[in-house]
């Protein structure tokens, strides 16, 4: 079982962080960077806000790259640069 650390922590923020500096700018809103991470310490998906739209969230971003089903996700942590 994936048990995050600080430096595992900040790994996967800065990670984060480098994803919402990818998002196109738009005044108003927030530009913000997900990752989920699996149980097992590994990057199971990665998205940004606006990816591929101007209204999509990079929670959702990263989740619509996973099957809803994925068993993967029920031990997976989400790392976001904005609470959700």
């Amino acid at each position: 079982m994936y048990a995050p650390d600080r430096e595992q922590d900040l790994r996967w923020i800065r990670r984060a962080i480098d994803l919402a500096a990818l998002c196109p700018p738009v005044a108003g809103a927030y530009s913000v960077g997900a990752v989920i991470v699996g149980e097992d310490g590994t990057e199971l998906a990665s998205g940004y806000s606006r990816a591929t739209g101007p209204r999509e969230h990079a929670e959702e971003v990263a989740l619509a790259q996973l099957p809803q089903d994925d068993p993967r996700l029920a031990g997976a942590t989400i790392y976001s640069t904005l609470e959700p």
